[in-house]
């Protein structure tokens, strides 16, 4: 009967582990918004962003140019990282997270994460 009871028990807490979950705070919506000025204007190398605004233009299959009410700034996203089935226009809200790239010629956004917010 002991040997029953741990066998289950052995199995059960890998199962049971298996549904925990954590909220990411930093992936919030709305969590540290900047601007694109904002981000311009003092933004360092490797800083984590969320950027709010548009996806105006597509340069080519992973380049974006993105525009909020302050700015441009051109946008990285990788096809792996665009959830399947968003659909987003250039009239769309889209929310961005990801991080600041600053080379001393150019500056652009790696976004990791995107999703329509309206």
């Amino acid at each position: 009967m002991k040997k029953t009871v741990m066998i289950l028990i052995l199995f059960a807490l890998p199962m049971m582990s298996a549904y925990a979950q954590f909220a990411d705070p930093g992936a919030q919506t709305g969590a540290n918004v900047i601007t694109v000025k904002q981000l311009l204007d003092s933004g360092y190398d490797d800083q984590r962003i969320v950027i709010r605004g548009r996806l105006v233009q597509q340069v080519n299959h992973k380049n974006y140019q993105f525009a909020d009410e302050t700015g441009q700034i051109l946008v990285n996203i990788h096809p792996r990282r665009w959830p399947a089935g968003l659909v987003v226009n250039d009239k769309d809200i889209v929310e961005i997270t990801g991080k600041f790239d600053k080379d001393w010629a150019s500056s652009k956004v790696k976004g990791y994460w995107i999703k329509k917010v309206q």
